[in-house]
């Protein structure tokens, strides 16, 4: 059976690493007086279940509860800064809760946005739908958005989006199909990596630049087109793209 632990008051930090793989910590509760959560503060705590939060905190840094399997989290009013990477491979996370009076958070759907729902920051690793359509007004994906979203087979993406984060798909590995839309000027570092089910991708008329394993270990692509638009491809993009057999670079007209 977990245990349980209630962080004294009067605590105003959390350092990093402060409950780093903590064995059998199933609950926490966090004090009034906390502001910052630091770096992997509770990385690794694999059976931390629930966490209650409190409205005090104002910065959780980055990979702050990596693989720690909670099913919610509610991001707390006062929030100001979150960091890279806070919820990678919480695999049975499926929701957030932000609270209405929060400058700077919204959420739809259990998704996670800031305040106008211009930029998505985090969809949930566990949400169990197969499909998802980003929200037409959405302009950036932030980095790791999607990583690791094994259920998703099908996303969309809007005419609004211009901007995607590192990372943004990686390890999406039942993603079949995805069409970059022609807002959208690079396709960066892994952003598709070991999407190891992507059989077709179409990319916008407007990409510039395809970076460094942006569809590294794409094991199920075996056709490309780069449109006319693409001026620098990296060496390693395509690299373990063991059954791509014919990349098409369209020519710009005379």
């Amino acid at each position: 059976k977990g245990s349980k632990y209630i962080i004294p008051e009067g605590v105003a930090h959390l350092e990093k690493r402060s409950f780093y793989s903590s064995d059998n910590l199933n609950e926490i509760t966090l004090p009034h007086s906390l502001i910052r959560i630091g770096q992997q503060a509770f990385e690794l705590c694999d059976e931390l279940e629930t966490i209650n939060i409190s409205d005090s905190i104002t910065e959780i840094e980055d990979r702050a509860f990596v693989l720690c399997p909670i099913k919610g989290f509610r991001i707390p009013k006062n929030l100001s800064s979150l960091g890279n990477e806070v919820f990678n491979v919480c695999k049975k996370l499926s929701f957030f809760e932000v609270d209405e009076d929060s400058d700077l958070f919204s959420v739809k759907d259990g998704v996670l946005f800031d305040k106008e729902k211009k930029t998505l920051i985090r969809y949930p690793i566990g949400k169990s739908e197969n499909y998802y359509v980003v929200p037409e007004g959405v302009k950036e994906i932030k980095e790791n958005a999607f990583s690791l979203c094994a259920n998703l087979k099908s996303i969309v993406l809007p005419d609004s989006l211009e901007r995607i984060g590192n990372a943004a798909f990686e390890g999406c590995c039942h993603l079949d199909n995805i069409t970059v839309p022609f807002s959208v000027k690079t396709i960066p570092p892994y952003a598709f990596s070991k999407c190891t089910h992507l059989r077709g991708i179409q990319i916008g008329n407007a990409v510039e630049e395809i970076c460094v394993a942006a569809f590294s270990y794409c094991y199920s692509l075996v056709y490309m087109q780069i449109p006319e638009s693409v001026c620098s491809i990296d060496s390693r993009a395509f690299v373990h793209c063991s059954n791509l057999n014919l990349i098409q670079i369209n020519k710009p007209k005379d």
